[in-house]
């Protein structure tokens, strides 16, 4: 639940300005801190810096997440945007 809370707050500001969906899939934005790393489409690292390090390509309108147990958390960027505008949960699991 850590990982979808933390790829809802990326989001968040941009969706309260009135981003569309579409401009936040274009946008291929990331954010990183000392505990996870989160980005929209393009790339995520799970092991950066280390022998194991593994480069994963996200599709088109995925969020992944990399928390700092090394795993990779993918969410439809979808799924987030309709939750932050309507306020509905939706739970999928992939």
């Amino acid at each position: 639940m850590r990982a979808r809370i933390i790829a809802k707050k990326m989001i968040e500001p941009y969706v309260e300005r009135g981003d569309s969906l579409e401009s936040l899939e274009a946008s291929k934005m990331g954010m990183s801190s000392d505990g996870y790393d989160v980005s929209i489409g393009g790339y995520c690292h799970t092991d950066f810096g280390t022998d194991d390090a593994k480069t994963h390509k996200l599709r088109k309108g995925e969020i992944g997440v990399v928390l700092d147990d090394s795993r990779l958390y993918k969410f439809k960027l979808k799924d987030l945007f309709m939750e932050l505008t309507t306020g509905k949960v939706q739970m999928v699991l992939f």
